[in-house]
């Protein structure tokens, strides 16, 4: 009797400690994407709308957002799942390419980004068909536009901000 008692209680305090652990790594993930929200998204995003609205019809804005982690655990850089990318990552793709050669997805997003950077410095815009300016002043578009970049994702996302930066946190960043 006292061996199935404790059996239900090491299985019971098992199965807590496993819903404790979810939980704790779901609020890791919201406090990461309010604290990324308020610090560095919505203000670039904010920004970039107020620039775009104060300069010459002739310039034009560009945004991209990079959701595949580089793979940096083997250059004694902490990755963790619950972090996603974290701001500079798009450096290991663009400046360290020899490093990617051995993963196959992380060659591929680095190939294209290159490729994609590359182009916009020589001509001034990228020339590749996903690619679109993050606002249209001439319809007076603000719903921002970036290019998501994951490897087999690759894809234009529209007005994904829209509600995050304007509605919550514009009141609370600009009062």
């Amino acid at each position: 009797m006292i061996s199935s008692k404790f059996g239900e209680v090491f299985w019971t305090s098992k199965l807590y400690y496993k819903i404790f652990r979810f939980f704790v790594y779901q609020f890791r993930l919201a406090i990461s994407a309010v604290w990324g929200d308020l610090n560095i998204v919505c203000p670039s995003v904010i920004f970039g709308e107020e620039l775009i609205r104060q300069l010459p019809m002739t310039s034009h804005v560009y945004a991209y957002r990079l959701m595949q982690v580089a793979p940096m655990g083997d250059l004694g850089f902490p990755t963790y799942k619950w972090m996603g990318v974290s701001h500079g990552q798009d450096i290991f793709y663009l400046f360290l390419p020899q490093l990617a050669k051995n993963i196959p997805a992380a060659h591929q997003l680095s190939h294209r980004m290159i490729e994609d950077w590359t182009t916009f410095a020589k001509v001034g815009h990228p020339q590749n068909a996903l690619w679109r300016e993050s606002f249209h002043r001439e319809t007076n578009d603000f719903n921002t536009r970036y290019i998501h970049l994951e490897v087999g994702h690759f894809r234009l996302v529209s007005g994904h901000f829209k509600e995050t930066c304007e509605k919550i946190w514009k009141p609370i960043i600009f009062t």
